[in-house]
Order: C-alpha cells, then structure tokens, then sequence
C-alpha cells in the first residue's frame, strides 16, 4: 500500500473564512486518497504566506517528519501547485529533493506523472502563473492607487489629526489633534526650539508620536491639503490638490520647512534597487564571490556598480548599466521562434484534451452523487417530521451528509473551472516566453529578480562583456535549445509528441 502525507495551506484569514479553508483541502485529500486506496500517514497544515519560500511553521515540522520516517514515505499530496509553492526557483528546488528521498510531490487537481519530460512544460505553467498572475495584479493594483493619488485621495491610514471616513473613503479632520498640530507647527516656525523640544513638550499634551514620525508630519504636505505623487517613469513627482482640508497654512508650512533645512533626514544610501536587479544573482569571476552593489556620486550624477564586498579584499567592479544591458541582451536572446511556441501549445493541449473525456465522466458521476445526497436529505426531513429519526439523529446525518455534498459541489465547480484555467495558463506562459526580453525590461526590480532566479537559478558570471552560467532552468532550456531540432519538422509531423502524455490509468482522476 502507498503510504503518502497531506499537505494543507492557507494565506491570509479571508482565505481561511470564505475559501478554499484548511478543513476543505484537508476533506478532499483524505478523500481523494482513500479513493486511491492509499495510507495518510500525517496530515501537515500552515496559515502562512507561500512567497516566503518554505520556511513555514507547517512545513518545517512536515520536513522533520520525512528527516525521521523518509523511508516509509512514498509521497506527498497537496490540493494545487500554489498550495506547495509560488516561488518557481524554490519549488523545483525542493521537487528535486524530495524525489531524491523517493518522495513524489503531486497536486490532485494538477496531477504531474514525472516519468514523461514534457509534462515538466505543465509543472512550469502551475508554479509560474500564479507568480504572473500576482506580478500583473500588483500592476494594476499600483495603476490604480497612483490614479487615485491623482484624484486627490489619500490611500492609507490616516495621519495624526485625521481620521478615515469608511463611507466617503476620505480623511477628516480630528479637531482636537488638529489643534496640538498647528501648535507645533507655530513653535517649530518661530526658530526659537529644536524639533525634540517640540515634541516633548506637545507629548505631555497627548500628541504620542515617535521622533521619526514627528519629523514625518512636520514634512508631510497632507496637512496642508496636498497629496504627494511619487515620481514613476517619466512622470516627475507631483503634489496635487486633496480632497480633504487642511490643517495649517501653506506660508506657515514654508516657514517649517525653512527652519528644518539642514537638518531633514540625510539620503539614506546612494544604492537605487531598481539600478541593481543582478545583486543576489550575480557572482565576481575573479574571487568566486557574491557581488554586492552601491552607487556613488561623481561628475553631476549618480552612478550604480556592481563590486565585491571590499572587506574580503577583492576589488572587483562592474558599471551597472552596462551589466544590465548586457543581461537585456542575454534575455532577449533566449527567446523560442515562434512556430517552436505554437508547437509547445499544441503539445499541451492535447495533454489537456486526452484528460477532458475522463474528467466530463467524473463530473456525470459528482452530478448524480450531489442529487442522491439531497434525497437522502429529504428522506430523512421526512423521516424526522413522522417521528421515525429524534432531531439530535437528524441534525447529525443532515451536517454529515451536507459535508459530502460540499466536498462533491468544490470538486465539481474545481472540474467545470479547469478548461478555462488552462487557457489562462497556456496564454500567461506562451505570452511571457514570446517576449521574455520585453517583459523582464518593463517589469519591477522584484519581478526582474523573480525572472532572473526562475531562469538562471545557480551563479552568473559577467566577462568580456557577455554572461556565462553552469546552469539554465531545464524547461527553458528544453524550449529553447529544442527550438534548433524541433523547427526543422513540420508542426503536424511534431503535434505526435502529445503521445507522451500520461497513458490511461497511470495519472489521476484529475489535470
């Protein structure tokens, strides 16, 4: 008998109250393997967030137990791939050492047969899209803060002397705050006290704030009805009328900001992030060494490198910008052709295609199982209303059988939803991988460190002016250098290679 562990997760407390809950994934599991005539040996759950790698509470105590009982164990099962992870660098990391204890991984809504190659195109697309997914969402998301910024609205919490209005989604003016602030603002403008000494004294009178958050709110152009919009690409930073009222003056504010000239919070580091996306990734040719990266002044400007840390005593340096166009290059030249693309949707398509007939089966099955369900609830409404069941009988069947019918309703609705699924990864992978070099240009230093990991994810090494590394990420490589035999042969000569998709009876009831 396979003797298999269940893995369960959770992200935020939305998650856990209205869905996809611990105790639902838990449910399908135990299900899903009694079905398959396996032994649960464990059941590991987590509430924590997958974009922290694997360092979760569940997850640790789960890797203790296969450190002690790694050779009764044949595999572990979770619902989907972004219950186990949504780092694609991390993920495969961790498949790899878990096979390597004889361990299998799987997700039973997204089942994987390791055995055949080609289904590592469609381990790539479950890890990665969420990734995607959530890179496109905190686009949009920041597209539409930075138009309300615009419009005048202020995003957050409010500041010290305002409150949020939940109705109208606006600050208003605390009027008791409002008056220890144009205090401050009147002592701070007379020159006469330092920011410290005015802080003290106001804290006596109820205004708690920190030194840092003192300093903030002496600057903040919030209390003069003024929103900041930071600077963003090409649009220089701006402040824009609020929608809200101001506390003090604008001639009292200037008169602040002159007293603290000179004394304002000294720029903190030359380094921008978003000049060194290779820091973490990049490695010195000369000392083996992770290179680190800073910026320094000079000639009106400021100007990034990438360098050794000078303490080990190498003094390598390389100038950021030439680095990064060289890697822009380097991107765009691992790009499929395109007909090598269409071949490798086709290809999982019919991977897709070959599991659809058995899916519509299992979907007639779950229909005539959830209608059953609610005639056994009826008959046991009836047999409770004659007397037959007492209603502590009745209320016990009734919230069993309801649980059934729930775990049979989330799996179909999981069925019905998985063509459309497929679509949305088939689109996000063959997008991103037609125009990697592009996306990776247009994309946060965040996004640009998550590609850069996804697809080198061992050391680079920047020399004569080109990027060498020992290893490329296998499905990549399996595109694009593939690309040079596969284009050779015609696409309907090539679509034979759905052929390798999982044999009937070797994967399961699921994608």
């Amino acid at each position: 008998m396979r003797n298999v562990i269940i893995y369960v997760r959770v992200s935020t407390e939305d998650q856990k109250e209205h869905g996809y809950s611990l105790d639902s994934q838990r449910e399908l599991l135990i299900l899903y393997a009694k079905k398959q005539g396996w032994n649960v040996l464990r059941v590991f759950e987590d509430d924590f967030s997958a974009w922290k790698g694997f360092d979760r509470p569940g997850y640790n105590l789960l890797k203790e137990y296969i450190s002690n009982n790694k050779k009764s164990i044949d595999g572990l099962i979770f619902t989907q791939w972004s219950r186990f992870s949504r780092e694609t660098t991390e993920a495969l990391v961790e498949i790899r050492r878990l096979r390597k204890l004889g361990i299998e991984p799987n997700a039973i809504e997204q089942w994987i047969d390791f055995s055949i190659p080609e289904n590592m195109y469609m381990l790539a697309i479950y890890i990665t899209a969420p990734q995607v997914e959530n890179d496109r969402l905190s686009q949009r998301t920041k597209a539409g803060n930075r138009q309300a910024l615009k419009q005048g609205r202020w995003l957050w919490k409010a500041p010290f002397g305002y409150t949020n209005n939940r109705i109208t989604k606006l600050i208003e003016v605390v009027e008791e705050e409002a008056e220890l602030i144009r205090s401050c603002y009147q002592m701070m403008a007379s020159g006469l006290y330092n920011a410290e000494e005015v802080r003290r004294k106001y804290s006596e009178d109820g205004m708690r704030l920190s030194k840092q958050a003192f300093l903030d709110m002496l600057q903040n152009p919030v209390y003069i009805g003024k929103i900041k919009v930071p600077a963003f690409k090409d649009e220089p930073e701006q402040l824009v009328a609020g929608q809200h009222i101001p506390i003090v003056g604008s001639e009292l504010f200037e008169d602040v900001q002159l007293v603290l000239n000179g004394k304002k919070k000294p720029y903190r580091g030359l380094t921008q992030n978003s000049s060194l996306p290779l820091v973490g990734h990049l490695y010195c040719p000369l000392c083996e060494g992770r290179m680190t990266g800073s910026a320094s002044r000079g000639n009106g400007g400021i100007y990034h490198y990438y360098h050794c840390q000078r303490k080990y005593g190498c003094k390598n340096q390389i100038k950021a910008e030439i680095a990064n166009d060289a890697f822009l290059e380097q991107m765009k030249s691992i790009q499929p052709d395109p007909e090598v693309l269409e071949l490798y949707h086709l290809i999982l398509q019919d991977v897709f295609d070959r599991n659809s007939s058995k899916n519509e089966d299992e979907k007639k099955a779950l229909q005539k199982e959830i209608e059953k369900i609610d005639s056994i609830i009826d008959s046991a409404i009836n047999k409770n209303l004659s007397g037959v069941f007492d209603d502590e009988t009745f209320i016990r069947l009734k919230e069993r059988l309801e649980a059934q019918k729930s775990t049979s309703l989330s799996r179909l609705k999981t069925l019905k939803s998985m063509k459309s699924e497929f679509q949305i990864y088939i689109n996000y992978s063959t997008s991103l991988l037609a125009n990697i070099g592009g996306y990776y240009q247009s994309s946060s230093v965040e996004t640009k460190k998550k590609i850069i990991g996804s697809i080198y994810p061992d050391k680079i090494y920047f020399t004569n002016n080109s990027y060498r590394t020992t290893r490329i990420n296998e499905v990549v490589d399996l595109i694009v250098n593939g690309s040079k035999d596969l284009k050779q042969k015609s696409l309907a000569k090539n679509a034979r290679l759905s052929s390798l998709a999982p044999p009937s009876g070797l994967e399961p009831e699921t994608l």
